[in-house]
């Protein structure tokens, strides 16, 4: 890459100083180059990103560059090892940028078709797209994490494929959604183990749950659906709480919450809203 002159520095500056946007394009391609593998563009680009927006001497330029390419470089062996892929995805052109592994991931194989929304939810299995949906409406207008499993399909062979995608919404300035980031993974196996449980434990009378370390709550038995009339989308996560009666809530969700961080056994009675 060549390297930037004196005066097209200043033009890329003063552009840079005014104009978000291109802030993201210029380290969004310096990040992507990173990713890649590619560590001799990504370096020049962010040095002259980092020249042309914040500006360093020299020593603490190189210092910067050093420092952050070593640890992307870490994020990108950290992922490839994990077999995760990452997306970034930019809510004004409508186009995402999906590393190779998240084309693997939702079905394309080497193929590297661009990412319109359209295209990702083409990838996804019918049966799962209007939950997916309903998912990423909710995290771009309430700014909350997204986080959803669902099916995509091979382009080549039609095999079936479990992957976890989550992500953050990020917003411009003036508090309207930017963009999305986050990382896809293949959990085919686990998923299928914990469906093949879920089939077993319907069967029972009992209440039974899943929960992931945060505390939030990947699953509910069927039995918690038709007690309490609530729906997967309402239930899963934290939205359970919303059953327990006002007076109960908070301690209910204490007591969890601390047994979930300890990993300890608890025992606690409360008030449940039954759709009836």
């Amino acid at each position: 890459m060549m390297a930037l002159t004196r005066s097209f520095k200043e033009t890329v500056k003063a552009r840079a100083e005014r104009d978000a946007a291109f802030r993201d394009a210029l380290l969004t391609e310096a990040v992507d180059q990173l990713l890649a593998g590619d560590i001799e563009t990504g370096k020049a680009v962010l040095r002259d990103y980092i020249n042309a927006t914040i500006g360093f001497e020299r020593a603490q330029l190189d210092a910067t560059i050093h420092s952050t390419t070593e640890r992307i470089e870490q994020l990108r062996l950290a992922l490839e090892a994990g077999q995760m892929g990452t997306f970034y995805w930019n809510f004004q052109t409508g186009v995402a940028k999906w590393s190779d592994q998240a084309y693997r991931l939702f079905g394309f194989g080497e193929a590297r078709p661009l990412v319109t929304i359209d295209l990702f939810y083409s990838a996804i299995h019918q049966d799962d797209r209007d939950r997916v949906g309903s998912l990423v409406d909710r995290s771009v207008k309430d700014a909350v994490p997204f986080r959803a499993e669902f099916r995509t399909i091979d382009r080549g062979s039609g095999r079936e494929r479990w992957v976890q995608e989550s992500g953050n919404v990020f917003r411009d300035e003036a508090g309207r959604p930017s963009y999305m980031l986050g990382a896809v993974s293949d959990v085919t196996e686990r998923k299928l183990a914990q469906l093949a449980y879920e089939r077993n434990v319907d069967r029972s009378p009992a209440i039974l749950w899943i929960t992931e370390p945060d505390g939030s709550c990947s699953y509910l038995s069927r039995q918690w659906y038709e007690h309490t009339g609530q729906t997967e989308e309402e239930a899963l996560g934290f939205g359970w709480l919303k059953t327990v009666h006002p007076d109960d809530m908070e301690m209910a969700g204490r007591a969890f919450n601390d047994a979930n961080e300890q990993r300890k056994t608890f025992y606690i009675e409360y008030r449940l809203r039954t759709k009836s």
